[in-house]
């Protein structure tokens, strides 16, 4: 049981160690926005830019916009995503096991299935993080510019931008056997 825990202590430190490059998964390169760094720091640069500057800016001298039935669909296709989410999740064999016992560690490759949906659902979850940003740009169209606090443009910029790393370089790596 020591030894057990000495080498999972001694892979968690390998692996903190490790190059970025090393640490990456192959498998969602190809992901939407999950390529490199780049893209998700300008879509969020420009997010801070549109929801502190330009909007306000921009809504000064205009009426505020009625966009009730845009945010009741936006909140229904959240309600869709999120549910699919939690299906993909917690439907696909093997899943539960792996919530329950495991979930601390990183998705080994033998675990396929509950691999890839896991991988699937939290790249769903990150593009739902991007999604978010249109929360800010809705209070700014309503000139609800009260709502635009430091703390809620923080926790939008930032939410994107940890469960993209997360993803990229932590969940989908497994260093040992």
């Amino acid at each position: 049981m020591a030894s057990e825990m000495l080498g999972l202590v001694n892979e968690t430190t390998n692996a903190s160690f490790m190059s970025f490059e090393e640490a990456e998964n192959s498998m969602i390169q190809s992901w939407f926005l999950m390529s490199n760094p780049c893209t998700i720091v300008s879509l969020l640069l420009a997010y801070l830019f549109i929801v502190l500057k330009f909007g306000p800016d921009n809504m000064k001298s205009r009426p505020a916009y009625n966009i009730k039935y845009i945010v009741m669909a936006y909140n229904v296709m959240q309600i869709y995503i999120n549910t699919n989410i939690f299906l993909k999740m917690f439907t696909t064999p093997g899943s539960l096991e792996y919530f329950s016992k495991h979930s601390c560690h990183p998705l080994r490759p033998d675990l396929n299935p509950v691999r890839s949906a896991i991988m699937e659902a939290m790249h769903i979850y990150f593009v739902t993080k991007v999604l978010d940003l249109s929360d800010t740009i809705f209070f700014v169209l309503k000139k609800k510019q009260s709502h635009v606090t430091f703390l809620h443009v923080y926790h939008h910029t930032l939410m994107p931008i940890a469960v993209w790393t997360y993803i990229k370089y932590y969940r989908g790596r497994w260093r040992g056997g």
